[in-house]
């Protein structure tokens, strides 16, 4: 920042001055009637131009001064900038999640505890990026990342995410599948069911999605689009044929799965979402060869060759590879009313995919579920909250499995009666008792979970 005029002039006013001064000076003299002096006793006029050198170099002085504060100001000024901008600059981070402690008791295959923590990381930066990130810490198994993308915020209705994130297909992967918000601590038969679930884990997977929200004459609605890796084979070896997202690293090269969820408000309280998505699988069962019967060694006679199996449980003696194309294709509907602490949600969701070994396999599954927060009760009554869920799962191709002896069975159509009960003893700590019912005895269960939220 340069000095302004007056500046100058005030730093220079002195020097005028001077000159002023002398040529007062002077002017009295002769204005008094002095004598005139002979010429010879002047002052010499070197000696008056050695004094207006000596003014024009304090001037060039005082001028050098000003300038070396005018540039002492103009770097003080940046650096005020800086730390200022600096200050603007607005990071926060913050830390959340839930830890539970479960335990499960099966029929008549005993019994098993868990302790979980989940820890949720956000950093934000500037207000325009926001990155998530997120744990499962659980006992008797290795820790594990489930979430890890960054969110752009600046615009104002729609968020660009790129990461790993949960599926916005459907409602219960992306918004209900902890723990703390599920009324029941258990997943539904549709989705998540580790014997009989349409899918056979969390539906979360690496790509990017755009969400944002339209505000149209008569309702309101939100949409997301997604493009992820996609999904391979629950099962290696081909037992297991039900997509497993999020572990897509070949050796199959597939094109993406792209995906949409759009969700409708028509009136308060009421929210109904429309999903599909579609794609290929990375095909992760081995590919054999029908192999040789044997060869014929001079040395060592006739060696029998291992022939390798082909194609998968369902079909022992389908030959494929792991270059051949597998598509599949999900279509769901999903539903969430609100009404006091009253709720009631259902999902029901079809999923048509190739196999292992190429054969065409249908499951669709729903399920309806209801709860009460009983509030309106007075003293310790008001923490309760009863729940109650049915659902079903059907499947053109069966499962396989293991009763409680050891031999194998196989799992087809599930039916379920779920009925449990909540209590509050704050708004982030609560214990959950349920049973759950199924057509299929050996899947019965009752399970204590509580959790803590934080």
């Amino acid at each position: 920042m340069r000095p302004s005029p007056s500046v100058l002039q005030t730093a220079l006013l002195p020097i005028p001055l001077l000159l002023v001064g002398i040529g007062g000076r002077l002017c009295a003299a002769d204005d008094a009637g002095a004598p005139p002096q002979p010429a010879t006793a002047a002052a010499p006029a070197g000696d008056l131009a050695s004094q207006v050198d000596a003014l024009k170099k304090q001037v060039d002085a005082l001028s050098a001064q000003v300038q070396n504060q005018s540039d002492q100001q103009d770097t003080l000024a940046a650096k005020v900038d800086k730390s200022a901008a600096e200050r603007d600059v607005d990071t926060s981070f913050a830390f959340g999640g839930y830890g539970l402690v479960e335990g499960d008791y099966l029929r008549w295959q005993g019994h098993s505890e868990t302790a979980q923590f989940q820890p949720i990381f956000t950093y934000s930066y500037k207000d325009d990026l926001l990155f998530v990130g997120e744990m499962n810490l659980q006992t008797g198994q290795d820790p594990e990342l489930t979430q890890a993308y960054l969110c752009y915020t600046k615009m104002s209705h729609a968020v660009i995410e790129i990461g790993m994130f949960p599926l916005p297909f459907a409602a219960y992967s992306e918004r209900l599948s902890p723990s703390w918000i599920n009324k029941f601590a258990s997943a539904p038969p549709p989705t998540y069911g580790n014997e009989f679930g349409i899918f056979s884990a969390d539906q979360t997977d690496v790509g990017a999605q755009v969400r944002g929200d339209v505000e149209l004459p008569a309702l309101r609605a939100n949409y997301t689009v997604f493009v992820v890796a996609g999904p391979t084979y629950n099962a290696s070896d081909g037992s297991d044929d039900r997509l497993a997202f999020g572990n897509n690293t070949g050796p199959t090269k597939v094109q993406p799965t792209v995906g949409t969820r759009i969700g409708l408000m028509p009136m308060t309280g009421l929210e109904i979402g429309l999903s599909g998505m579609r794609g290929e699988i990375a095909n992760n069962v081995p590919a054999y060869n029908a192999g040789s019967a044997g060869q014929l060694d001079p040395t060592q006679g006739l060696i029998s060759l291992p022939s390798a199996p082909s194609g998968n449980v369902q079909n022992p003696n389908a030959v494929y590879n792991q270059t051949d194309r597998r598509e599949f294709f999900g279509l769901g509907i999903d539903a969430d009313y609100h009404v006091g602490n009253f709720v009631v949600r259902g999902e029901a969701i079809k999923v048509d995919l190739d196999d292992s070994a190429g054969v065409r396999v249908r499951s669709q599954g729903f399920y309806l579920q209801a709860s009460d927060h009983l509030s309106f009760l007075t003293g310790w009554l008001g923490g309760f909250e009863p729940a109650l869920r049915i659902g079903a799962v059907t499947r053109n191709v069966p499962l396989d499995s293991v009763d409680h002896h050891g031999n194998p069975k196989q799992i087809k159509d599930v039916k379920e009666l779920a009925l449990g009960v909540n209590y509050y003893f704050a708004s982030n700590i609560r214990s959950s008792l349920f049973v759950i019912g199924h057509n299929d005895p050996e899947l019965d269960q009752a399970s204590f979970v509580t959790t803590y939220g934080f």
